[in-house]
This record gives structure tokens, C-alpha cells and sequence, in this order.
């Protein structure tokens, strides 16, 4: 041991330039460390659905008028997402899921998501100006069905069977004309249309 020390005690003597450029060299980096190592905010931390779900406001929260939703007790149009949970139709009973609905101006506009309770993707769907197409998914993640226009107002609904049939199987399908259903058919899970019927416009 006192020959390590009378060894670093002459290299401190002979290089003091050098110990001095080390120790320049040392300190920022020890200062990036601090800065990497140090907690990163609880905010920066969570992705943008996180803190979307932590900002949505609860459908109960949002009234209409004329047409346009504001928050409650606020006087100005509603802007944000509204978070809507409801419940669909499994094989083994109701099934919860979380709906996003984004609004600007008091308007449901733009592109909304839907959520299985284990955080499963259910839905796209798409309000306003971007058009009102919306499709979901099975927890499988199979295609659970497609509208081209989810108000059932005018377009077409395609719905498909669940596993074990073929991903894409048509189960139904309908055509709406102006809020009117117009035409439907029917496939079981082998492909086979069982049923087709065009209704009279009343």
C-alpha cells in the first residue's frame, strides 16, 4: 500500500496538468448522471392515453343545448374528451368497456378510441368533419364489425363473427337510408347466408 501511494503521489507531482484536465472532464459528466438518474415527474412518466384518461370528464359531468355540450357550470362549449363507459354483448354476458370521445367547440370531432377494461383495444371511431366511420374489435382482437357511418344514419354496417370463425367472417350486414334500415343480411359462421331481406321503405 505505500508503494501505490508514493506511486500516485509522483504522478500527481510530474502531471498536475493532466489530474486537472481529468477533473474538468469528470464533473459535467457527473452532472449528466444527476440529471439522468434523478426521477423522472410522475406527468412525464405517463403516455398521452394515461393522462387522457386522467382528463376526461365523465359523461354525467356534460349537458346539452341547442346542440352544443358544455361542462357543468361552465358557459363556454365544451373542448377535452369525454369519458363514456358502457357496457356490450359477450357469450359469457355483459362485457364492460370505456369509450374517448373527443369535442371541440361543444362538438364531438376528431378520432375517439375504445377500451376493454384490461386496456384492450375496442374501437376507432371518428366524429365531425374527419367523417363518422367505426370499427370495433373482439377481445380477441378479431374484427368484431365496420360502419361506414356508426349514427346508422346513411352508409353501411358489417358485423363478423367471433373466433373460431375465419377472421373476417360476415355475420350481418345492413344498409341504412336516411336513419332507415333498407336492407339486411345474414351469414352463420360457415359462410352460408342464412337469411337476406330488403325492407320496403315506409
Amino acid at each position: 500500500m505505500p508503494g501505490l501511494f508514493q506511486n500516485a503521489t509522483r504522478f500527481y507531482h510530474e502531471r498536475p496538468g493532466l489530474i486537472c484536465l481529468l477533473c474538468v472532464a469528470v464533473i459535467p459528466i457527473l452532472a449528466f448522471l444527476r440529471v439522468v438518474l434523478e426521477e423522472t415527474p410522475l406527468d412525464e412518466k405517463r403516455t398521452w392515453r394515461d393522462q387522457r384518461a386522467l382528463e376526461a370528464v365523465e359523461s354525467s359531468l356534460l349537458n346539452w343545448r341547442d346542440g352544443v355540450t358544455y361542462l357543468e357550470g361552465e358557459a363556454e362549449p365544451f373542448n377535452g374528451w369525454e369519458k363514456e363507459n358502457l357496457t356490450i354483448e359477450g357469450y359469457a354476458g355483459e362485457i364492460p368497456v370505456r369509450l374517448f370521445i373527443p369535442y371541440r367547440n361543444g362538438k364531438r370531432e376528431g378520432h375517439g378510441e375504445g377500451f376493454y377494461g384490461d386496456k384492450r383495444h375496442f374501437s376507432d371511431t371518428w366524429y365531425g368533419s374527419v367523417g363518422h366511420r367505426e370499427t370495433t374489435f373482439y377481445h380477441s382482437g378479431q374484427l368484431r364489425s365496420h360502419s361506414s357511418d356508426h349514427r346508422l344514419i346513411n352508409g353501411t354496417s358489417r358485423y363478423f363473427h367471433d373466433k373460431p370463425s375465419p377472421n373476417g367472417q360476415k355475420k350481418f350486414e345492413g344498409v341504412w337510408e336516411d336513419g332507415v334500415l333498407v336492407s339486411e343480411k345474414w351469414w352463420n359462421r360457415e359462410g352460408l347466408e342464412t337469411s337476406s331481406n330488403k325492407i320496403p321503405v315506409r
